[in-house]
């Protein structure tokens, strides 16, 4: 049974009409996941990122973390065409007026360097190989063997696959044409 969930599963992959409204959320003792694609980004007064879900429907991200230095968060990551994963996502009205979701802690945010177009995509060669899927064992992506993690290398752009030889990862990373060759989410490594 694969360890990865499908980005269409409406039980914890939750569209903007599906979030809870904040005043009235109380944890349930499972999480859920908002996950959108940056369409505009801004740092103007307040970083703040204008999303749109897998319905269609856009809102605003707002980021309020105590001090933006110390949030161990790189907001230069914030790019339109990038899809952000928000965790335990929650409805929120702005002074202004606007709907969207209010972030404080950074913890619950990932940025993914890929549309979501390219996340929904992802199939079983992806979980096949991910690094994600184990920590001890990974399987390389060049010639499929599948060797203690420590004996291997990660992409260094991707991240996302694994290769036991620089031959590999110079072969299918960098100008291969043959059969094989992968690409990241966000393009060809």
């Amino acid at each position: 049974m694969s360890d990865f969930l499908k980005l269409d599963d409406h039980e914890y992959f939750l569209t903007w009409h599906q979030l809870p409204d904040e005043v009235e959320y109380v944890y349930s003792g499972g999480h859920h996941c908002f996950v959108a694609e940056i369409q505009h980004c801004d740092g103007f007064g307040r970083y703040r990122a204008i999303v749109k879900d897998r319905e269609g429907s856009e809102c605003v991200v707002a980021f309020y973390p105590d001090s933006y230095e110390d949030s161990g968060f790189d907001f230069k990551k914030l790019k339109r065409g990038r899809t952000l994963a928000i965790i335990d996502a929650a409805q929120h009205g702005f002074l202004d007026g606007t709907m969207g979701v209010r972030v404080e802690d950074m913890n619950i945010v990932k940025v993914v360097p890929a549309s979501l177009k390219a996340l929904r995509e992802v199939g079983p060669e992806d979980e096949e190989y991910s690094v994600a899927g184990s920590a001890t064992q990974w399987k390389c992506h060049g010639c499929d063997a599948s060797k203690p993690a420590a004996q291997m290398s990660r992409c260094g752009r991707c991240k996302v696959y694994a290769y036991c030889s620089k031959v590999w990862v110079l072969t299918i990373c960098l100008g291969s044409t043959e059969p094989g060759q992968h690409y990241s989410l966000d393009g060809r490594c």
